[in-house]
């Protein structure tokens, strides 16, 4: 048996036998008749199995497009080639065409297969008739043959590329007009009834309860791979819409989640997995109902943004009523964050390097471990004898013993502001 080569294989294609040459010829010149005959069998299919299809493309349309497909098939046939990049864009157009018209790629490529099955029947019957001593070659029937399978898979290919492209192009235009959808929730740009309307294609009833995650980087990480790593694994783990933001002044990404007890307790539990995996932090927002309720949640938490990622210097997830004490500190007015900082921390602040950083490293991340000095030694890399001593040095200097729960609070709270320090006011 005869090797065939795969299309486009640089290896140099057999010169066309006579008899190819005349199938060729003699299907070209039955074209119309052979055409006019599969547009009305495919138009009366379409009907009968699939009228929407059907009143989306007329039988002259059929005729053309099965036409030009026919010329790119024969032509490559008598040549004995695959298609060329010009075939294959001419084939893309048709396939381009029929998606944009609501034809199922299923209907062309069924449609492919059963034109190649008649074509191939011609052709082995012209092949018989113009054999001049009634004896058909084989061998040249077999190249024939060969030939006519390498162009059908070309063509089959290039129907499925030209469909796909349609498709994807589709599929971005949904993806971008679902995150314009909610940019506009989260906005305020829409009146309830119409938004209520525009959510319910894409699988979003606004009219039931919602609550909102907002993922968002962690001290010094990378914001947007550190996002986007966070939204791919996600990404089909959770019943939610999400929309990014890293366009806006804080970058940050946003779920829409259903408050169905088993998704909302799952979306919790994974975006706690992700926090801590993708160094984001993670603020939860408790349900609300209704378009104007999300977006004045999500309002209000978005200011937030700046309090957690001073405070919190390690991935966490918090309810945003736990930033609650926070949000205050950083409502404050300024002048009197900065005097209970210098009145706490200040007799710190002016010793000299590394005396200073030491410190306020010791008072740093204890907070962050708690009070408890073994975890707090661990994270700094040091012995536990060595942040008691820092914290004998704090008592001496600011009066303030880290032992005693008052002194901690009044401590911790410094810390806090201090942290806070660059956050803009939050006001009401």
């Amino acid at each position: 048996m005869s090797e065939v080569d795969p299309p486009g294989s640089d290896r140099e294609s057999p010169s066309a036998t006579s008899i190819t040459v005349e199938v060729v010829d003699a299907l070209t010149r039955e074209l119309d008749d052979v055409i006019d005959g599969f547009a009305e069998r495919l138009s009366q299919d379409l009907c009968l199995g699939r009228p929407s299809e059907a009143e989306s493309i007329s039988s002259d349309r059929l005729r053309g497009a099965a036409r030009r497909v026919a010329l790119v098939a024969l032509a490559a046939i008598r040549a004995s080639r695959g298609l060329t990049p010009g075939d294959r864009a001419v084939v893309a157009g048709v396939a381009a065409d029929g998606a944009e018209r609501n034809l199922a790629v299923e209907v062309l490529v069924e449609a492919l297969h059963g034109a190649r099955a008649a074509a191939w029947d011609r052709a082995v019957a012209i092949a018989l008739e113009v054999e001049r001593d009634g004896s058909l070659d084989v061998h040249e029937l077999g190249q024939l043959g060969a030939a006519f399978l390498r162009v059908g898979d070309d063509l089959e290919a290039a129907l499925l590329a030209g469909h796909g492209r349609v498709q994807s192009a589709r599929g971005h235009g949904r993806r971008r007009t679902r995150s314009q959808m909610l940019v506009d929730l989260l906005s305020g740009v829409f009146d309830d009834d119409s938004l209520v309307a525009n959510a319910r294609p894409f699988g979003l009833d606004l009219r039931q309860a919602h609550g909102l995650m907002l993922l968002s980087k962690c001290g010094t990480e990378p914001t947007v791979g550190t996002l986007t790593a966070a939204e791919a694994a996600l990404a089909g783990r959770l019943s939610a819409l999400q929309v990014d933001m890293s366009g806006d002044a804080i970058p940050h990404a946003v779920l829409v989640v259903p408050a169905g007890a088993s998704i909302w307790d799952e979306a919790v539990a994974l975006v706690g997995q992700v926090s801590r995996a993708h160094r984001v932090h993670g603020v939860i927002v408790p349900p609300v109902v209704g378009p104007a309720a999300i977006h004045a949640a999500y309002t209000r938490t978005r200011a937030l943004l700046p309090v957690i990622r001073a405070a919190f210097r390690r991935p966490e997830v918090v309810d945003v009523g736990a930033l609650a004490p926070y949000a205050l500190l950083a409502g404050a007015r300024t002048r009197d964050r900065e005097a209970l900082v210098q009145r706490t921390l200040g007799p710190i602040l002016a010793q000299l390097e590394p005396s200073r950083s030491n410190m306020l490293d010791a008072l740093d991340v204890l907070t962050d471990a708690g009070g408890h000095t073994e975890t707090a030694a661990a994270m700094l890399g040091v012995h536990h004898n060595t942040v008691r001593y820092r914290l004998g040095r704090i008592a001496v200097l600011t009066g303030l013993q880290y032992e005693r729960s008052a002194d901690r609070f009044v401590l911790q709270l410094a810390v806090m502001t201090r942290r806070l320090s660059d956050v803009p006011r939050i006001d009401d």
